[in-house]
């Protein structure tokens, strides 16, 4: 089934380029025109991005979480050890999990109140916030690895550490999106160039450090939330240890990502939760896991023990 849709994936790939370049061919002065006014943009957009750090002080929140964001990618890109993900691949899929999956995953779940609830007037209800919005976000985090899938190739030359970084990243963007929406939302509108340099080093939304593995997540001292990278980076690693195990233990290795997808989800779902109350077997089970630290620990064993492992698993 994986090898069909793949086959398909690649035949509508290969006709779009196809067409691309036959359109690029006959149309060579507009190509030329087109890169030229792309690369003004990029120069102007930065000179524009400049400025409003200088004097807007979203903007400078905007950056702090951008460069601790950019900070965390690297951790995992650094773990990964990866030949096959560089970094230029690495930083794509930081953006379409920053620019396309956070906006698709609002849109849904606004779409999703809209048809089924109260609209607008119940995103903020804990039975949204607590269970929708975790499977959703979830499951949207996911998609860049159902087009990797169907439109590429180069999955069958992935290690295990590859399936984690990619999910990751797409987790960091994600998370960057939301954070930086949070910190708009919470900033102090009197701060000055200068609380720049100083919230690099002192963050009072999410806990940063420089030394710390994984930074960027959440704890109030009972329970903790290591955040999106940390979740979806789990449930990928676990799609590709599937992959990797599939000629030895059959369709029962696709419980691997089953698994690490419900608990992920579970965890996302239980942090929400965790200081309003939760039911008496969500908190049995959230107890079982450490309150979110279980997860993350899991996680780094895995890549110390699974990462070692390099090469082709298709």
């Amino acid at each position: 089934m994986l090898e069909l849709l793949r086959s398909w994936g690649m035949t509508v790939l290969n006709y779009s380029k196809l067409r691309r370049e036959r359109w690029a061919e006959n149309h060579p002065t507009l190509c030329r025109g087109m890169k030229k006014g792309y690369i003004g943009f990029t120069w102007l957009f930065l000179g524009l991005a400049v400025l409003a750090w200088m004097f807007i002080p979203a903007a400078r929140e905007a950056l702090i979480q951008f460069l601790w964001s950019y900070y965390l990618l690297w951790q995992f890109w650094f773990l990964a050890r990866s030949k096959t993900l560089t970094w230029t691949g690495t930083a794509r899929f930081f953006a379409m999990g920053a620019w396309v999956i956070a906006p698709l995953s609002a849109i849904a779940v606004y779409l999703f109140h809209g048809l089924f609830a109260e609209g607008s007037v119940t995103v903020g209800a804990r039975w949204s916030v607590e269970i929708v919005g975790p499977i959703m976000e979830e499951s949207f985090k996911l998609i860049p690895f159902l087009l990797l899938f169907l439109f590429t190739n180069r999955t069958k030359s992935f290690s295990l550490t590859d399936y984690m970084l990619g999910g990751a990243s797409v987790g960091v963007g994600f998370d960057f999106s939301e954070e930086v929406l949070r910190r708009w939302v919470t900033a102090d509108q009197e701060g000055s160039l200068w609380s720049l340099f100083a919230s690099l080093f002192s963050d009072t939304v999410q806990n940063w450090g420089v030394f710390t593995l994984f930074p960027g997540y959440f704890s109030d001292g009972t329970a903790m939330s290591p955040g999106h990278g940390v979740w979806t980076g789990f449930i990928t690693l676990g799609i590709g240890m599937a992959l990797h195990f599939r000629n030895r233990w059959g369709k029962k290795a696709y419980l691997i990502p089953l698994f690490f997808f419900v608990w992920a989800t579970f965890d996302h779902g239980a942090w929400n939760a965790h200081s309003f109350g939760m039911p008496a077997l969500a908190s049995f089970f959230y107890a079982l896991s450490f309150h979110g630290y279980l997860l993350k620990w899991v996680f780094v064993l895995l890549i110390d023990n699974l990462g070692r492992e390099k090469g082709s698993y298709l």
